[in-house]
């Protein structure tokens, strides 16, 4: 992990956000399909399991909790079953919902998604989207202007559905008159909020092309086709920042209307976009208002997003899976306590963890069969090194070949290794001072050591690992490579 990603997972936890906006709950219904309704030519979906999900502007702010934040969330719910559950759910989360604004005449948001296995079957809304009566909004405006004092930041979640009306943007414009701070803006009708100068919106490419009055053309390239526009995207929104999002083509940066960069979409596996924008904005903004340059702060809310994709349902990241996320990029581990913190999180999110080592000082095709049969084994592997002097006291002091940095170089270059950890101390040559922070599931070993003893075997089944034993690519070793080479002589050529 780089220097600049602790100080944003450092800093973020000192802020505090408002998020002000609509508030949505979604539901999801899975079930399967097996029969048509006698009654009608329908189908007959078996409902086995349902999922309740903050959306809208409470997603927003969820996510922005979950990464540490202090929030407060400002909005309108009704006086229903909806709007109390919302209420708790945010609760648990730490969100302030002092500030939240009942109306017994409104019903609360509800999306409800029926979901089989393979596809979205049906989705239903209920609840008011109607604008917020006049008595109601004058109690959002006194309660905007007490949580406002309190905050660094301000999101505005706009999804259209009555909140956020001429009173409350009046009241803001205000307020950010009289004491200015960094307001982000996520919205469908941004033009309606350019007069409070925003700091960051956030439109995707349907928005954006809806926004300067053309077409949505999917033909063509589209970053090429906005690189362009920043200048009319700017007189449109009045916003510093204007960071425009294209799915899967990334996306693209502007400030003050000027382009800046465009970035490359995360690679994911799957594919729940829902959420994965407030995740990224949330980030983007974040980064952005502690000054991170423009790469690092595109960089952290592409990672955040990316884990959101992956997940089911209305999503979040959490810091704990963006350090995860983060730490990922860099597979060469430098303490054991830092694989301590690393192999926690893994455990958190169900991963089965398989641990390695050797001293891998000539590697050949003999280690990487091993080492991708180990991988099979979990889902993660980490590799154990010798380190030099370690070596030294195992091979004789002709070895390593390779110094400790280079070997790690090589191993973690393989696509089976996930992180790499060297080893070693005088008196102790066994990895079990790394095993210690580790707490493998699996410890791998190769098949040559079957019938021999194992230091580490005590240690493993207190910690309750599972040792397996491999077969090794018969002759294969870095020890007979090395003599082989010394006497010069020629590698038998491949079939």
């Amino acid at each position: 992990m780089k220097k600049e990603d602790h100080s944003f997972l450092r800093s973020i936890k000192k802020l505090k956000v408002l998020v002000i906006g609509d508030l949505i709950m979604d539901a999801y219904f899975y079930g399967a399909c097996s029969r048509i309704a006698p009654e009608a030519s329908v189908p007959v979906i078996d409902i086995q399991r349902k999922s309740y999900c903050l959306g809208g502007a409470a997603n927003a702010a969820a996510n922005l909790a979950a990464l540490g934040c202090k929030v407060t969330l400002c909005t309108v719910i009704g006086a229903d079953e909806v709007g109390k559950q919302s209420k708790t759910m945010l609760a648990d989360l730490g969100i302030d919902t002092q500030h939240l604004i009942l109306d017994n005449h409104r019903k609360t948001l509800l999306k409800t998604r029926v979901v089989s296995p393979s596809q979205l079957l049906l989705r239903y809304d209920e609840g008011d989207a109607s604008p917020i009566t006049a008595v109601t909004a004058k109690n959002f405006v006194s309660q905007l202007e007490l949580a406002y004092q309190d905050c660094d930041l301000v999101l505005i979640a706009d999804y259209h559905k009555g909140v956020i009306g001429a009173a409350v943007i009046s009241a803001l414009s205000s307020l950010l008159q009289e004491q200015p701070k960094f307001l982000a803006i996520d919205s469908k009708r941004l033009h309606s909020f350019s007069a409070l100068s925003p700091s960051l919106v956030k439109p995707n490419y349907e928005e954006a092309m809806q926004l300067l009055g053309l077409t949505p053309d999917y033909n063509t390239n589209r970053v090429q086709q906005l690189t362009t526009l920043g200048r009319r995207l700017f007189e449109k929104t009045n916003a510093k920042q204007i960071v425009l999002t294209l799915d899967n083509e990334g996306g693209i940066c502007f400030e003050n209307g000027h382009y800046q960069a465009d970035f490359a979409a995360p690679k994911v596996s799957g594919n729940h976009t829902s959420g994965a924008g407030d995740t990224f904005l949330a980030v983007y903004m974040l980064a952005s208002y502690l000054n991170m340059s423009l790469e690092e702060t595109a960089h952290l809310a592409c990672k955040a997003a990316g884990l959101v994709i992956d997940k089911q349902d209305t999503a979040i990241c959490t810091a704990a899976e963006l350090e995860l996320a983060l730490f990922a990029d860099d597979k060469l581990v430098k303490s054991k306590v830092q694989m301590r913190k690393r192999c926690e999180l893994l455990k958190t999110q169900g991963k089965k963890i398989v641990f390695t080592n050797g001293c891998f000082d000539v590697l050949h095709s003999g280690h990487v069969d091993y080492l991708q049969k180990a991988k099979s084994l979990g889902d993660i592997l980490i590799v154990g090194v010798n380190n030099d002097e370690s070596v030294k006291r195992l091979k004789g002091q002709e070895r390593p070949i390779n110094h400790l940095a280079h070997r790690m170089e090589v191993l973690k270059a393989l696509a089976c290794v996930d992180y790499v950890i060297s080893f070693g101390s005088s008196g102790n040559d066994t990895p079990t001072s790394v095993l210690q922070y580790v707490l493998p599931d699996i410890f791998a070993k190769g098949g040559d050591y079957k019938y021999k003893d194992l230091p580490e075997r005590r240690l493993l089944k207190r910690m309750g690992a599972e040792i397996v034993f491999l077969p090794y690519v018969n002759g294969q070793s870095s020890t007979r490579l090395i003599k082989r080479m010394a006497n010069g002589v020629k590698l038998a050529a491949a079939n």
